[in-house]
């Protein structure tokens, strides 16, 4: 049983994994009661995750450690909206250890959610007062998406815009480095600037030593960026370079294929990277398609994957709005 289980969170889909735990839970509840929710969560089931959530003190199992449930918690809360329920937990996060960056990110998350800005203006400048030199950077990342997903598209604008002058600010080490890469990009997507966009993708292509991800090799890490310049680029019209990079994605012995065909991680990362690009071509079947490509082979939708804007012009396609949906 434990074996199907993590089978299925290794290469399966999120309803193969919940009823995989949910099989477990019932043939022994205090023994399976933290995969219950865990999967639970994974299956966008937000509500019967919150009901395992509240059996914690039941459990036999070794994952007691209360920080773990509360994060599930949370997510589940935000899943479901409740950001007032969620923000009591993130708060009490910071209380247990306010050097951690991911707390911060948190609660400025859920603050930005709920549209509290003069807090959200708090937290920001609290945050120059971290040991991590990009915590600013990264709460107003966290803050920008929020209010985008929640609360003000025009403030998440103005957040995003604020990032990239933060970035620009940065010494000439701390700019040039990966972190500020990463911020700026998605600081840039968030704006719509996609032709700058591809622009610092195609340029990390051509360097792909410098910019290193990790277990990649050089050739996948150039061609990995190369695909995200082309998902930027088809905002721009670039649609036969775009659908000439899916199909050679997927031909098997195309060289691009090749390198991007390898273990089960960087197959989901492909995935979810041509379903990107064939949503942005309007190819809402195909999207789809790929989506569930991506979720079989390990991926699992965020809090907000409903307002993704990478799945943008699938935000009204009833497939989609049913692989997202929130199911109990």
């Amino acid at each position: 049983m434990a074996l199907d289980w993590l089978a299925a969170v290794a290469d399966g889909s999120p309803e193969q994994e919940y009823r995989a735990a949910l099989a477990g839970f019932q043939a022994d509840p205090a023994g399976w009661t933290w995969e219950a929710m865990s999967s639970s969560l994974r299956a966008r089931r937000a509500q019967e995750a919150l009901r395992y959530y509240d059996l914690r003190d039941t459990t036999t199992l070794w994952v007691r450690e209360w920080r773990a449930w509360d994060d599930r918690a949370m997510a589940a809360f935000h899943m479901l909206g409740r950001f007032e329920e969620e923000l009591p937990l993130a708060r009490k996060a910071r209380a247990e250890a306010p050097s951690n960056l991911g707390h911060l990110l948190r609660e400025g998350g859920v603050l930005a959610a709920m549209g509290r800005t003069d807090d959200v203006e708090r937290l920001i400048a609290e945050s120059y007062g971290f040991e991590d030199p990009f915590a600013p950077g990264s709460l107003m990342n966290a803050v920008w998406y929020e209010q985008s997903c929640h609360a003000s598209p025009a403030e998440a604008r103005a957040t995003a815009e604020r990032l990239i002058t933060w970035i620009q600010g940065l010494p000439d080490e701390r700019r040039q480095s990966i972190q500020a890469a990463n911020l700026m990009g998605w600081a840039l997507a968030g704006l719509d600037r996609f032709g700058d966009l591809r622009n610092l993708y195609l340029a990390r292509a051509r360097e792909p030593e410098k910019w290193p991800v990790a277990g990649w090799g050089s050739g996948q890490v150039r061609e990995a960026y190369r695909v995200l310049a082309m998902d930027a680029s088809v905002a721009l019209g670039d649609t036969a370079g775009a659908l000439t990079m899916v199909q050679e994605l997927q031909t098997p012995t195309s060289s691009r294929a090749q390198l991007l065909d390898g273990d089960r991680d960087t197959r989901a990362w492909r995935f979810r990277r041509e379903s990107s690009i064939m949503a942005g071509l309007g190819r809402k079947a195909e999207a789809v398609a790929l989506i569930r490509e991506w979720l079989n082979h390990g991926g699992r939708f965020d809090e907000d994957a409903a307002l993704d804007g990478s799945w943008r012009s699938l935000h009204d396609y009833p497939p989609f709005q049913e692989l997202v949906r929130i199911k109990g």
